[in-house]
């Protein structure tokens, strides 16, 4: 696992009617949704890898990874979707401050910190409005 590719699990919750950000609030709603998504992921990615191995892991990755992050950000209010630096699919790069995200985890991964402790979230002011990222 030393080579993983990290994945950034991105929750994104827009303001609600120019209300505030409860920072404990939406950390954990977004904590729990990722959860929810990992969970489900692996579900699936392991039932493929034991019906048909990795070929079929691969296929659950490309078609089933976005029907289940549809279905957590419905669940939960929000807009959850995973990014990488070393993405297969063009559509899926990560934008400017996704990058920026990925390639801090990556100097801490590097310092020692074990990826399942790598976190990170802020309340971004954008053109649409204040964003709990």
């Amino acid at each position: 696992m030393k080579n993983a590719a990290l994945l950034l699990f991105i929750a994104v919750l827009a303001s609600r009617a120019g209300a505030g950000f409860d920072q404990a609030t939406e950390l954990d709603q977004a904590n729990r949704a990722s959860s929810a998504f990992a969970a489900a992921l692996k579900s699936e990615l392991m039932s493929a890898m034991q019906s048909g191995g990795a070929l079929e892991a691969i296929e659950v990755c490309n078609t089933r990874a976005v029907l289940i992050s549809e279905k957590v950000s419905h669940e939960n209010s929000m807009n959850l979707s995973r990014v990488s630096l070393k993405n297969r699919n063009p559509d899926n790069a990560p934008n400017e401050w996704q990058t920026e995200v990925l390639n801090g985890f990556e100097t801490r991964k590097k310092a020692g910190e074990a990826p399942v402790d790598l976190n990170w979230h802020q309340i971004a002011d954008t053109e649409n409005g204040r964003e709990f990222r």
